[in-house]
């Protein structure tokens, strides 16, 4: 099939993949409609096209509002005529064409639009009382832009395959310039396609299979077209399906894969617009797997950080040789008695006591001896005495009295919780095996990245240009999961270096 496309596309510049498009809609049994301004090649791609058949052969025709069926169709039969009956003479005409170029198909009036559809769709031909089977493989349609009138809407619905072709780039005017008129190359008969392949090629196609991750991929690009209001029909998604099948099974594949799916782009849009929209999404979407799996990665690896500012921060009560739990006494010494309530002081170890007037907003701090003497004593009483409601008392006297201490149940002494060694052991053996899913995402993707340039290259319908888009994110997937693999590197040292609750020894 390459050394046929190869032939086919000699001595053209930057038609390679219109060529191809053209070949497999053919091989799918479907139409192409060509929209560029004149001189862009276009009806050259239709009489490139039945090169590629054994037999067969071109029916070519320009429309123009005063076309007549006659000029598509075939001339009345004047002996049909004298007999009483209706009938065209349709050798070398449409009817009896194996592939037909009709150039500005949309000037198509009503007089020939009814029986050009039935001719599309259904392959048959009404002619007079006859319904004749038409050979038809495939239609090149091409128009300088796309119909507005809505009785053409059918029409422009039978073309699957709808393609920009504008002139030659910059790049390649020169190569324009220097053609020689070679024309197509001589197409070995060994390469040419018969009938008879091309109803093999459609039977084996339906046999290659769907999987299940593309189906998902079809519903979430069909969700994507409605909220774009792109509509389209549940015939041209099942058409779509079956050319994704037949360019599998040509490129040698027993499934579709999404690298077919490129493909979409070329059926799925109206307007011009819309292609865009539809390409761009599907480039976002190339290598979204491998996207997904770095997601799913990172919220793994979020999850054992989380785990692991959990184990670091625990605290835990510390308990002295015999395994008693330790509260913080007086001036910071550890004690075990946890029930009682101890007599406060402040950072410099002065007791603290409470206000004489009850004041719960100073009494919340406390104040020291001094304090109180300075605050609380009489005007004309000596310095060991203070105002309290039940009057003066002397300075040692209210200090003795429990009541009149800033008093509080003690803090437990609380130290990093020591783990035990299988605490430990579990946590790195699970971070290990995390580590390891993402070592073989990683290996997954580096395979991917090496063999995707080539795959590209080597498929028969797929442009290679794509390969640039599809590599840049399959390597921003890499890098973000390299990233990751660091991390989770760290969290796994973390985990290491826990402090370990060493067991008791037995006496």
């Amino acid at each position: 099939m390459e050394s046929l496309i190869a032939a086919l596309t000699h001595g053209l510049v930057e038609r390679d993949q219109v060529v191809r498009l053209a070949v497999l809609a053919m091989l799918s049994g479907e139409h192409i409609l060509l929209i560029g301004p004149p001189g862009t090649a276009k009806s050259e791609v239709a009489r490139r096209l039945v090169q590629a058949l054994r037999d067969g052969d071109i029916f070519e025709r320009l429309l123009t509002r005063f076309s007549v069926p006659e000029d598509v169709f075939g001339p009345l039969s004047l002996k049909a005529l004298e007999e009483d009956h209706f009938e065209r003479k349709v050798d070398g005409y449409l009817p009896s064409a194996s592939v037909a170029f009709i150039d500005e198909i949309f000037k198509a009036n009503s007089a020939i639009l009814n029986a050009l559809l039935t001719l599309l769709n259904e392959r048959k031909f009404d002619n007079g009382n006859q319904r004749l089977d038409a050979p038809l493989l495939a239609l090149v349609g091409a128009s300088n832009e796309l119909p507005e009138d809505e009785v053409l809407e059918a029409l422009y619905d039978r073309f699957l395959v709808r393609c920009h072709v504008g002139p030659v780039s910059d790049e390649g005017f020169a190569t324009l310039l220097n053609l020689r008129a070679e024309g197509v190359q001589n197409v070995e008969n060994a390469l040419k396609i018969s009938r008879e392949d091309l109803e093999a090629i459609q039977a084996e196609a339906a046999r290659v299979a769907i999987p299940e991750s593309l189906i998902d991929f079809f519903g979430a690009m069909r969700r994507f077209l409605v909220d774009q209001n792109i509509y389209v029909s549940d015939r041209r998604w099942m058409k779509a399906l079956k050319m994704l099948r037949v360019a599998a099974y040509t490129n040698g594949q027993d499934e579709v894969t999404l690298w077919e799916c490129w493909l979409l782009q070329h059926c799925l849009w109206s307007k011009p617009e819309e292609r865009d929209v539809i390409r761009e999404w599907f480039e976002e979407r190339v290598g979204a797997e491998s996207v997904e799996g770095a997601g799913v990665f990172e919220r793994l690896v979020v999850l054992w950080e989380l785990t692991l500012t959990q184990d670091r921060t625990s605290k835990s009560q510390q308990r002295d040789a015999k395994g008693r739990h330790l509260f913080w006494g007086q001036k910071r010494k550890k004690i075990t008695k946890g029930n009682q309530d101890i007599h406060q002081m402040d950072s410099n170890g002065n007791l603290l006591y409470l206000a004489p007037s009850g004041d719960e907003r100073t009494n919340k701090q406390g104040f020291t001896r001094e304090e109180l003497l300075a605050k609380y004593a009489p005007r004309y009483s000596g310095h060991n005495r203070i105002q309290t409601p039940r009057g003066e008392l002397s300075i040692d006297r209210y200090c003795d009295d429990e009541e009149n201490q800033l008093r509080a149940t003690p803090d437990p002494v609380l130290e990093p919780t020591a783990y035990s060694q299988g605490h430990i052991d579990h946590r790195v053996g699970e971070t290990t095996r995390v580590l390891h899913q993402i070592n073989e995402h990683i290996a997954t993707l580096e395979s991917e990245m090496e063999n995707l340039e080539a795959r590209i290259e080597a498929h028969l319908w797929v442009d290679t240009v794509f390969s640039v888009k599809a590599l840049a994110n399959l390597r921003e997937s890499f890098e973000a999961t390299k990233a990751l693999k660091e991390r989770m590197e760290d969290v796994r040292e973390g985990f290491e270096q826990l402090p370990v609750n060493e067991p008791e020894m037995e006496v």
